[in-house]
């Protein structure tokens, strides 16, 4: 049986290359190739989700090939398979509005969708950090087509520079990690596991920290750049795409500080992390006025963003309930954004159909509020150790997002053309699919939470021994002392159970 996640990265770029070898491809075919690519995608993710064990190894589904002195590892933990399923439903909900009417050019805009797709997932599902360096330039640099794409040259030539200055800055953080290894084990080695657990210098993980931080961060600025671009596109299927492209960027840049740069620099971390925090936090009061004055589907966009700011900011917390929270957050996020640009995207042909998605936006903005509760309210909870006042900043900033989303339905989309037939009902069909895993976070987040909590616990561990003893539970084995070299305090003991994800009562006669 093939292992799962190479195939998760190849057949994007099956269909890639598929799309760029064939002559004068129809609208039509490059319309099937696309949704059928993005559509595997999930089918293939799907099992995934059922088949990985919540507390069981902290990496599942390993894949390992060594070949001319390359070594490729692929494996997921429970973040990853987040955002693995995140990717894969925002993607083909991109490619349904993408096909939604015939673009004007509708074979680059898919060929940099799929290769955006294919670099986000090998991101996640890669343990390598020159591999997972690789295919985040390769989702950038699609990221940068697309704006030239929708005309904006410019904001293009600025989003390729930042995106050169951000590259170079990651990949000499993965050098000094590389090397910081090479001295303690005598061996090379760029496993994102090593760095998870080796002791890092102090002023190797400044320095690392620095560096990767600013990779990973650029690209936030990057998805508000891109953004920006779209604004100019006159065609409503590019800006949608490109849109939803931009907020996949966004979620990419969060997953690399939880994946990479927290465990490689913990105490780096507790050192900028308030600052950071603080930060994140004017930058989402910025999303949220962005919003207000934009028109409906560029609101959309900074809605979700001030939403993945807020989720940067219970990174930087680094409590079981904050870190838990980030996750939730972001998924949620990507979800509301689709399904707010799948019904905003929807074409208006009459006075009738405009009522009727009037209402459909309101629907929309309330599911979207609802699915960010669970999120928020962890994030909240998550800070509020470091005091009231950092509690009510989330929760004042999560409910300025709530209105801006109410806002969104007051405000008319504008309309894109006749509407091929039947797929105005397709995309409505696609939003409440969306809408619907949405609701199931709010009402029922248990699923979800439960295979989020070992990969929360490792983080903790490493990031904050100081609750330990609250996420002891949630790992099959017990956690590894903090090294002294690591330059970590050794911390209290809190009494605490680990039920902040699952929101199950540990059984008291299991061992930790």
């Amino acid at each position: 049986m093939a292992h799962p996640l190479p195939l998760l990265v190849a057949l994007p770029m099956a269909a890639a290359v598929l799309l760029g070898v064939l002559p004068r491809a129809r609208p039509s075919l490059v319309r099937v190739v696309t949704i059928a690519a993005t559509a595997l995608v999930v089918a293939v993710s799907l099992p995934l989700w059922f088949s990985f064990e919540p507390r069981g190894a902290q990496w599942q589904f390993v894949d390992l090939v060594e070949r001319a002195g390359w070594r490729s590892v692929m494996a997921v933990d429970g973040f990853g398979l987040a955002f693995i399923l995140l990717t894969a439903v925002v993607s083909v909900a991109a490619a349904v509005l993408l096909a939604h009417h015939e673009p004007q050019r509708p074979r680059p805009w898919a060929l940099a969708l799929l290769l955006i797709e294919a670099g986000t997932l090998g991101v996640v599902a890669s343990l390598d950090l020159r591999q997972m360096w690789l295919f985040w330039q390769l989702a950038v640099i699609a990221m940068a087509a697309m704006t030239m794409l929708a005309g904006a040259k410019r904001t293009a030539i600025v989003l390729s520079a930042v995106a050169v200055v951000a590259a170079v800055a990651m990949f000499s953080g993965v050098l000094a990690l590389g090397e910081q290894y090479r001295q303690l084990a005598s061996v090379v080695s760029f496993d994102v596991r090593e760095f998870q657990t080796m002791p890092v210098r102090p002023p190797v993980q400044m320095q690392a920290f620095v560096l990767l931080a600013s990779g990973c961060l650029l690209p936030l600025v990057m998805a508000g750049v891109n953004a920006w671009g779209m604004a100019r596109s006159t065609d409503v299927r590019q800006e949608v795409t490109g849109l939803l492209a931009s907020m996949l960027l966004a979620q990419l840049s969060v997953f690399g500080l939880l994946r990479v740069v927290l465990p490689a620099a913990p105490q780096a971390m507790r050192t900028f992390a308030g600052a950071l925090a603080i930060a994140g936090v004017i930058a989402a009061v910025l999303s949220v006025g962005l919003a207000v004055v934009s028109r409906v589907r560029l609101a959309a966009f900074w809605v979700a963003l001030g939403q993945t700011l807020i989720a940067c900011v219970g990174l930087f917390a680094a409590t079981p309930a904050a870190v838990t929270g980030a996750a939730v957050q972001l998924t949620a996020a990507g979800l509301a954004t689709a399904v707010l640009l799948a019904v905003t995207g929807a074409t208006r042909t009459t006075s009738d159909a405009s009522r009727r998605l009037d209402v459909l936006t309101g629907v929309a903005a309330l599911v979207a509020i609802a699915g960010g509760v669970t999120g928020a309210r962890l994030i909240a909870a998550g800070v509020a150790p470091f005091g009231a006042t950092a509690a009510f900043a989330i929760a004042l900033v999560s409910a300025a997002n709530a209105v801006a989303l109410v806002s969104i339905a007051w405000r008319p989309a504008a309309a894109s053309g006749p509407a091929a037939s039947g797929r105005g009902v397709g995309a409505t069909a696609l939003a409440g699919a969306l809408g619907g895993l949405l609701l199931a976070i709010a009402v029922h987040p248990a699923p979800l939470l439960s295979r989020l909590e070992t990969s929360v616990a490792r983080v903790i561990v490493r990031v904050s021994p100081e609750y330990s003893s609250q996420v002891a539970d949630c790992l099959s084995q017990p956690p590894p002392a903090p090294s002294p070299d690591s330059g970590l305090p050794p911390g209290a003991m809190l009494a605490a159970p680990c039920k902040e994800g699952s929101g199950q009562t540990p059984d008291p006669n299991k061992q930790p």
